[in-house]
């Protein structure tokens, strides 16, 4: 039943319908529904800030917050659909935790290095290195890494986390040990150290378990049974070639070795997203602020990146607008918006501003 008003005090007939992070979320009116979709974004930011603020860590409350902010706003009754299944009023949405590699509190920044740090790693380069010049002389020699050659400050410049930092010492350990210099030969015809071998494998782990997480959302089936992946989605066939060679290094020779090789190595680290998106962070700030900042709204938005300075956090908050390529990012980049454009790009991140171009209009009809 629907009143004069155009309230309906049945929600199971009701058209006022939203959607947003996989909820359908019924409405008894256009005033509720408005309301909601008006509070939302500043009542989720304001939660997750706060939880940040004191847990030290990033969690995407977004779902839990979508469905709490239901309930405090209709009061007419409750319907609320999950992917399509209805959900009971008294559920509870946990929200989506955004692991760091699957290891508990360690937090989405650079560490801060302190003396032992120093130290550690000092001595773990020069035993390294003391093995090498010993070996240079053995038949194999051509097989053995390579001298670290770069100083304290710049393998710093290149480490993160606590944890990367502690597998990088225990790496370089690794190869003092009595027969680490021994050679093997792969099932692809590639000769390697055993301690080369044993890195590798290790790199090789932490990339395909990244890659197996990133796989995961596009084999998950929708409601027809049929999943991103079955629908040969161009992502998920990256992912999983990546993954294949990942996987299968030490049955590739030559080129395709090295490639793998080359591969791994880069993004093997427990530190890789991070560093992914401090470079992505930094690079956006560049751009924005070389072809933006004539612009007016551009200190609201400057405002709203600076509150993300956490590099995963302002990661997650440009991906949720939607469209994580608007802004050409490229060093060379010199990508130009109108006013209107720049508008129009401050609302799809959500970033409330004030169009002195629109008032400008308003006071010239008001001359008028």
């Amino acid at each position: 039943m629907k009143t004069r008003r155009g309230i309906y005090l049945d929600l199971e007939e009701s058209t006022y319908i939203y959607k947003i992070e996989g909820l359908t979320l019924y409405f008894s009116s256009t005033f509720y529904m408005q309301k909601f979709i008006e509070t939302y974004r500043a009542y989720s930011t304001t939660i997750e800030r706060k939880v940040k603020e004191k847990y030290k860590v990033y969690i995407d409350l977004s779902l839990y917050l979508a469905f709490s902010l239901y309930k405090k706003i209709e009061k007419r009754g409750f319907k609320v659909l999950y992917k399509g299944e209805p959900v009971a009023k008294n559920s509870i949405f946990i929200g989506r935790f955004w692991e760091w590699w699957q290891m508990k509190n360690v937090k989405n920044q650079k560490m801060r290095w302190k003396a032992g740090d120093y130290l550690k790693l000092e001595k773990a380069v020069a035993d390294f290195n003391a093995k090498i010049s010993r070996l240079e002389s053995s038949e194999n020699k051509a097989y053995l890494p390579a001298k670290i050659t770069e100083t304290t400050q710049e393998i710093k410049q290149q480490i993160y986390t606590k944890n990367e930092l502690q597998r990088y010492i225990k790496t370089l350990r690794d190869f003092t040990e009595k027969g680490a210099e021994k050679l093997i030969e792969t099932e692809g015809g590639e000769k390697l150290t055993t301690w080369e071998k044993n890195v590798i494998t290790q790199q090789a782990n932490i990339r395909a378990k990244q890659l197996k997480a990133q796989l995961k959302p596009y084999t998950e089936p929708n409601k027809q049974g049929v999943s991103l992946k079955q629908m040969g989605n161009t992502e998920a066939r990256r992912i999983e070639a990546n993954l294949k060679r990942v996987e299968d290094v030490f049955k590739l020779g030559g080129e395709k070795f090295k490639s793998a090789l080359k591969y791994i190595k880069s993004t093997g680290t427990l530190d890789y997203e991070l560093k992914k998106a401090t470079v992505y962070r930094k690079n956006y700030m560049d751009v924005i602020q070389r072809q933006f900042s004539n612009l007016d709204g551009y200190a609201e938005l400057k405002r709203a990146f600076n509150s993300h300075s956490d590099p995963l956090d302002f990661y997650k908050f440009i991906e949720k607008s939607g469209d994580i390529n608007v802004i050409d990012i490229s060093y060379e980049s010199n990508q130009t918006m109108s006013q209107e454009q720049f508008y129009e790009y401050l609302d799809i991140l959500g970033i409330e501003y004030e169009s002195k171009t629109e008032n400008k209009e308003v006071v010239d009809n008001q001359n008028e």
